[in-house]
């Protein structure tokens, strides 16, 4: 018997496409071993202004603190992982428009539109019915 397939689990897919949409135009041509706090707090401070989400900050520290976490102690690349000390942000954004509330996990439209414009046509359905629903990405596996 070969290995057991696992379905990926919400965190990991919301991982892979914030890494995509995000992260990897910003730093993927940059070696692993030569990113610098400045350059991440910069550019992280750079997204608040124009906009993006508490919730999107939060998730952009999560992705690069595992993905660096992986690179020191999987592959033995680095040294030391640089976004051990970057901290969530709590509240909400003070630049968003009027009263509008994020829900927590909830994505802005602005940020649904993106998700669209970088997935390819076969993984349409698997990032849009849980974004659009609510549902989880194991749950929408199960529907035919």
């Amino acid at each position: 018997m070969g290995p057991a397939f696992r379905l990926p689990s919400s965190s990991d897919l919301y991982r892979a496409v914030h890494w995509r949409l995000h992260v990897l135009p910003r730093f993927g041509p940059h070696e692993v071993g030569t990113l610098q706090k400045k350059d991440v707090r910069g550019w992280l401070t750079e997204k608040l202004e124009v906009g993006a989400s508490v919730e999107l900050f939060n998730r952009i520290i999560h992705v690069l603190k595992a993905v660096l976490f992986y690179a020191k102690t999987e592959l033995e690349v680095l040294d030391r992982n640089i976004m051990l000390r970057f901290r969530p942000l709590e509240g909400v954004n003070p630049k968003q428009v009027g009263d509008r509330r994020v829900r927590s996990g909830a994505y802005a439209e602005t940020e649904v539109q993106a998700l669209f414009a970088t997935t390819r046509p076969q993984e349409r359905a698997l990032v849009g019915v849980p974004c659009l629903t609510g549902m989880r990405p194991g749950e929408t596996y199960t529907l035919r």
